[in-house]
């Protein structure tokens, strides 16, 4: 039964790595696949050695005080793989973290694929020599990048990026209201507050507060009720954004606002709304395949 270790670093990762499992188990039904995945992965088996949240880090602040639990993962996610004896490792993203076990692996004889090419287009190109040596085939998301990989006789292939085969041209928007039971008439905005969990500390209280403001810019003006839809895809930053409406609406009552958390469903939530308020991401390129008005935003610590 041919084994494929596989790596994704946050729910970005975890949405391209369903959508390749997806297409490989149409191929071949007797696929295993284990590393670090997320939700959507694993819901399709793929088993995860570690939390894929222990990956989601964000920013030089955050990366350098987690630093040696990151170390120590991968050493230990490293020792893990070469005893299962994969027949291929597949990196999704999180370049500074597979690249170095994708060099690891690949010195072991083991075939090293990495899907998402990092913008060497833009900025320090002279990575490609560090990357030819760790990386066997390079899965690219744009064309022009084949171009670079070739310069070097590294092989590529350009898959694109799944969200522009899964998402309709048209969103339904009628049928996903009355999927999540939406009054008609209501005017919807989707939060997506981010995916990490410290994302959604940073976001959490401007998100709510900016629904407040809304709320009574709007009420003073219109007469349909507006609704926010909050898609959070862990337990953990559901909670965390539980506890900021808590902290918010316990001391102020009045400004009670018509939020709903959904665990997941964020393109559902999207498809439904008339204007999406996210912190920039991947989430920003579903809501603009969407067709769907956005306000991006991102707040470091």
């Amino acid at each position: 039964m041919p084994k494929i270790a596989i790596v994704a670093g946050e729910a970005s990762g975890d949405l391209l790595g369903y959508h390749l499992i997806q297409a490989l188990k149409q191929e071949r039904d007797d696929l295993t696949f284990i590393g670090i995945a997320g939700p959507k992965m694993m819901s399709l088996g793929a088993k995860s050695l570690f939390p894929i949240e222990r990956l989601s880090v964000r920013g030089y602040v955050e990366v350098i005080r987690h630093l040696p639990s990151l170390l120590k993962l991968r050493k230990q996610l490293l020792t893990q793989l070469l005893a299962e004896k994969p027949d291929i490792f597949v990196g999704i993203d999180a370049p500074d973290f597979n690249f170095w076990l994708e060099k690891k692996l690949k010195d072991k004889g083991i075939p090293t694929i990495h899907y998402v090419s990092p913008s060497i287009w833009a900025w320090r190109k002279g990575r490609i020599n560090k990357i030819k040596r760790a990386v066997s085939h390079m899965l690219t998301l744009f064309p022009f990048e084949q171009s670079l990989y070739q310069e070097v006789n590294l092989p590529s292939t350009y898959v694109g990026h799944p969200l522009a085969d899964v998402l309709p041209l048209e969103p339904d928007v009628e049928k996903v209201r009355e999927i999540l039971k939406i009054n008609p008439g209501t005017i919807v905005v989707a939060l997506l507050p981010g995916s990490r969990q410290s994302e959604v500390m940073q976001h959490a209280k401007l998100f709510i507060e900016t629904a407040i403001l809304i709320q009574k810019e709007y009420a003073e003006t219109q007469t349909n009720q507006i609704q926010f839809l909050v898609p959070l895809i862990t337990r953990e930053t559901r909670k965390l954004f539980e506890e900021a409406m808590h902290q918010i609406f316990e001391t102020r009552p009045d400004d009670q606002v018509n939020m709903q958390i959904m665990f997941g469903h964020a393109h559902d939530a999207m498809e439904a709304a008339d204007i999406i308020i996210v912190a920039s991401g991947t989430a920003t390129l579903e809501a603009a395949l969407l067709k769907k008005p956005i306000v991006i935003t991102y707040r470091m610590p």
